[in-house]
């Protein structure tokens, strides 16, 4: 009886085994699918500079490749660029859209595992452009076909191409730059933040490179270099950047400048004046102790009237 009930009970954990084993194995299936089915997509360059006379035409290539393990087909469009940064005057966006000037020689393709498609791009501004720069955008947005009988379309993040274009010259960009709100008093050897606001009023795009300095008096004592950034016309762009107060004590002024790409033209800057000083719990042990200071002197200068008085005491009981 005792063997008869060891192999059922052995029998009944071998076909629980069995169920969960084939329970899961549907499970994995798709796991393995979405494995094998890596998406990837280079494309180059990311941004072209085409400049053709006004009533004119330009053409330049960019190339597309499919890195992945499936065959993939893309749509090709030209889009108006919406740029990223707040902008001045929303209402003139038109004013400097070349999106309708494009032309493309794809604008679909399907593409192998690992194979790449060159795409020209034509511009061709018209006789009474505007002068100073114009931009848009190219937009690959790659559509993916899972394969079984239910194959449904799966759209992947857009890649965009950014187009720049100054078919005739205009006024370089008109920079200003602001600091942010900041304290006027600093703790010293404290983490800090500064934001820098740099707004193009002008027609054309500036290649700007922002940097941060701390000066004493006419001494600078730190400084923070940024990388150079790209500021389009009618934009205003926020740069954050952390640094450190001084160590000493002190009054400090805290530059943010602006230095464009060409050397003639000269730095755009603006600063504010702030003060380190000690911690606060410094500040308080400090008052204490000069307090206490005060009271031990008070009480000391009260010792020898004191000796004093007990000595003539001591005196009269002699007597």
């Amino acid at each position: 009886m005792t063997k008869k009930i060891i192999a059922y009970r052995y029998w009944l954990w071998v076909g629980l085994l069995v169920l969960i084993v084939f329970s899961i194995i549907p499970l994995l299936n798709p796991m393995a699918s979405a494995q094998n089915n890596n998406i990837g997509l280079t494309i180059s360059p990311s941004i072209l500079e085409i400049n053709p006379a006004p009533g004119t035409t330009a053409t330049v290539p960019f190339t597309i490749t499919n890195d992945s393990d499936s065959i993939i087909p893309f749509t090709i469009l030209p889009k108006t660029l919406i740029p990223l940064d707040p902008e001045i005057d929303p209402s003139k966006r038109g004013d400097f859209d070349a999106s309708r000037w494009i032309k493309l020689s794809k604008d679909s393709v399907i593409l192998e595992p690992g194979q790449s498609t060159e795409v020209l791009v034509s511009l061709t501004p018209p006789e009474t452009v505007l002068p100073g720069g114009h931009y848009a955008q190219i937009t690959v947005q790659p559509l993916y076909l899972e394969s079984g009988t239910n194959q449904n379309v799966t759209t992947i993040p857009e890649l965009n191409i950014t187009v720049f274009s100054t078919p005739q010259k205009g006024s370089r960009g008109e920079l200003n730059v602001r600091l942010g709100d900041m304290k006027p008093v600093l703790t010293r050897q404290s983490p800090q933040s500064a934001r820098i606001f740099i707004s193009n009023s002008g027609d054309t795009h500036e290649l700007i490179k922002p940097i941060l300095l701390v000066k004493k008096s006419d001494e600078t004592i730190g400084s923070v270099e940024l990388t150079a950034q790209i500021v389009l016309p009618n934009t205003v762009r926020e740069i954050e950047v952390p640094w450190v107060s001084p160590l000493k004590l002190g009054s400090y002024t805290l530059v943010a400048q602006v230095r464009p790409s060409t050397q003639t033209d000269t730095d755009t800057s603006t600063e504010k004046t702030f003060w380190v000083s000690p911690h606060p719990a410094s500040i308080i042990y400090s008052i204490l102790g000069i307090f206490i200071t005060i009271y031990m002197l008070k009480k000391r200068q009260n010792i020898q009237p004191a000796l004093q008085a007990l000595r003539k005491n001591s005196t009269k009981k002699a007597s």
